[in-house]
Formats: structure tokens, C-alpha cells, sequence
């Protein structure tokens, strides 16, 4: 609503428009307590008069730096240009494609299920199977990109039941096919690793070796291989608590930490199921910070979702933009520091 709109709103273009209408209402309850009519024509005459001025009253107007149409291209720009994401897939890495798969599936989510040709013929788009595929080949390479399931059913129609319905259709959309999406999504996820195990051939003991080399590692912090190899030093909690605590005690502090972002999941799909693009952004930034081996292209990634949501953002308070804007300090600290981890 209009009488929401903070204070920075003018920077993407917002609606400024500031409304005291609990002032309005300490009045008129003043007025109805005394049981004077005379006092409550008197309350209603003032009424009218402040109900002008409070809705007169907005900041002054501001050009907006961006418009809300231009936000999803000032972003696209900032992923593809990312020197992170570049210097990545230069050393080799290949979280890039994942990422991609990634957000692919959050961009069949938000399509929906139908549309209308030019001639007006309805046209049935492939939105539903094309979400649970990305989905299913980005979770299969990294467990963690299955936080994204919970806003993409979201997006699909659940919880639906919990909103009103006449501001469902300007909100999300009348996609409501979330059980389609989750079945299709169970079953291309138990076809893929069906497939691995085939192509790794040998007996489900076998098949287990091989995955628990492959995706441990994304889960907990743990020996690569029997050599002893493990992960260098980063920015996670993981790393500390394998340097601080002694061996006893690493496997409960593995599986403690790993498990910390699923405590969040249920609490924030509560709170924010009727924004289902900063639920996206808040479960990637958690999954950044508490998993295994953080890095910044990761970090990186979560920034630019929380980015496609400018409302959120002019809502932000001074210390939460702070702290963002802080984030380059320890970054270039642990970049400074790990030659000397390594070394020590």
C-alpha cells in the first residue's frame, strides 16, 4: 500500500506518499469515549482537515535513479559481467553452469502454464516439466540448490489457499500445478541417479562410494579422498569448527552446522510465503554462509537475487545496507590471510 512507502523509495521510482491516519484514529476514539456529539462533529471537522493535510503530505519528489522495469536488465548485466564468475570458470570451476541451471528453473517457476498466440489461439507452455528438469540436473550436482524447491512451489500455486483470492491473479499469477512441479521434480531426480548408477555399473555399494566422494563434500566438510586431502581454508563456519574442535567432535559440529539452514526453512517460508523472490535470495544467502567451502562467486550470486527486489531493499534499514556494503572487508582480508593459513 501506498501509506508504506519508506523514505528511499525514490530511488527505484516508488510511491512516497506518507498517511497518519493512527492520529486520525486516537481522535475519534477520544471523541466516542466522551459520548459529546458536539465534540465528535468537532473530531469529524478536524478529520476532514487532517485527513487533507496527511494526504497532501509526501517527501519532496526525487528523479529515480532506476525504474523498476530497468532493475532485472541492471542485474542481468551485473551477472554476466561478473570478474568473480569469469576468474571462476577460467581456474576451471564449473559452478557457473550450475548456477545457470538454477536460475533457468526459476525462470520456468514464474512463467505460466498458458498463453494466448497473436491469432488468440490459448497455447500451452512446457513451464511445469521444464522447472522440475533444471531443478532436478542443478540439485543433483549440489544438494544445497534444493533450498530453491520451497519459492518455486510457491510460485507454482502453494499455500495459496492462505491468501485472498482477489489478489492472487496480480500477484502470482494463475499458476496452481505446485503438486505437478513436485512430482515430475521427485521423479527426474530418482531417473537421473538411476541413470548414474548404470553408467557407474557394479552393485548399490559401489554406486554409494562414488556418491559420497562426489556430493559429501557439498554437504559437510569432510576428506576428499583416503589420503587425507581436505578442502583448503574458507570463509565457512565449517573450516573453523574443523580447526578449532578436536576429532572427536568434528562429525557432531559437521553435522550441526550443515543441518543449521534447514531450521530456517519453515520459519521463513511462514513469514515470507507471499514473496517468493526474497525467499529465493534469503535461502541462498543463508546456504552461502553455512555451507562446506564458501566462496565469494556464491555470495556473489545470492547479492544479485536479492537485488531483483528493490521494495525489499528501500525497506532496508541503515545497519543492513551497512553491512552490505561491508562485505568487500572480509573478503579481501581472507584473500590477504590465506597464504598465511596455508603456511601456519
Amino acid at each position: 500500500p501506498e501509506k508504506l512507502r519508506p523514505a528511499r523509495g525514490w530511488i527505484f521510482g516508488l510511491s512516497n506518499q506518507v498517511l497518519d491516519e493512527f492520529v486520525v484514529t486516537d481522535e475519534k476514539s477520544c471523541a466516542n469515549a466522551n459520548g459529546n456529539t458536539n465534540g465528535i462533529e468537532q473530531q469529524n471537522g478536524k478529520h476532514s482537515k487532517t485527513s487533507d493535510q496527511s494526504s497532501s503530505r509526501q517527501h519532496p519528489n526525487r528523479e529515480p535513479i532506476l525504474t523498476l522495469g530497468q532493475v532485472p536488465l541492471l542485474v542481468s548485466l551485473l551477472y554476466f559481467s561478473n570478474p568473480v564468475s569469469m576468474i571462476a570458470s577460467c581456474t576451471g570451476s564449473l559452478r557457473s553452469i550450475w548456477d545457470a541451471l538454477a536460475l533457468t528453473s526459476l525462470y520456468f517457476a514464474t512463467k505460466p502454464s498458458s498463453t494466448t498466440s497473436k491469432e488468440g489461439i490459448p497455447i500451452k507452455v512446457m513451464s511445469a516439466s521444464s522447472t522440475a528438469t533444471f531443478l532436478a540436473l542443478a540439485t543433483y550436482v549440489d544438494v544445497g540448490y534444493a533450498m530453491l524447491l520451497v519459492p518455486i512451489l510457491l510460485w507454482r500455486g502453494m499455500l495459496r489457499g492462505y491468501q485472498q483470492k482477489s489478489s492472487l491473479k496480480s500477484q502470482r499469477g494463475q499458476n496452481n500445478d505446485w503438486k505437478a512441479v513436485l512430482s515430475l521434480y521427485i521423479c527426474y531426480k530418482i531417473g537421473l541417479h538411476y541413470l548414474a548408477s548404470l553408467l557407474v555399473g557394479g552393485d548399490c555399494n559401489e554406486y554409494k562410494s562414488v556418491m559420497v566422494q562426489t556430493m559429501l563434500p557439498n554437504v559437510a566438510f569432510v576428506d576428499q579422498d583416503q589420503s587425507g586431502s581436505l578442502p583448503g581454508p574458507s570463509m565457512g563456519l565449517h573450516w573453523y569448527f574443523f580447526v578449532q574442535m578436536f576429532d572427536r567432535f568434528r562429525s557432531y559440529f559437521t553435522v550441526f552446522v550443515a543441518g543449521v539452514p534447514a531450521m530456517f526453512v519453515i520459519p521463513l517460508t511462514i513469514r515470507l510465503h507471499r514473496y517468493p523472490s526474497v525467499l529465493a535470495a534469503t535461502f541462498h544467502l543463508l546456504w552461502a554462509i553455512f555451507r562446506p567451502t564458501t566462496t565469494i562467486h556464491t555470495l556473489t550470486l545470492g547479492l544479485l537475487l536479492a537485488m531483483l527486489n528493490p521494495r525489499t531493499i528501500a525497506r532496508m534499514r541503515n545497519v543492513s545496507l551497512i553491512s552490505l556494503f561491508a562485505l568487500p572487508v572480509p573478503v579481501l582480508l581472507f584473500i590477504t590471510f590465506h597464504r598465511m593459513w596455508l603456511r601456519n
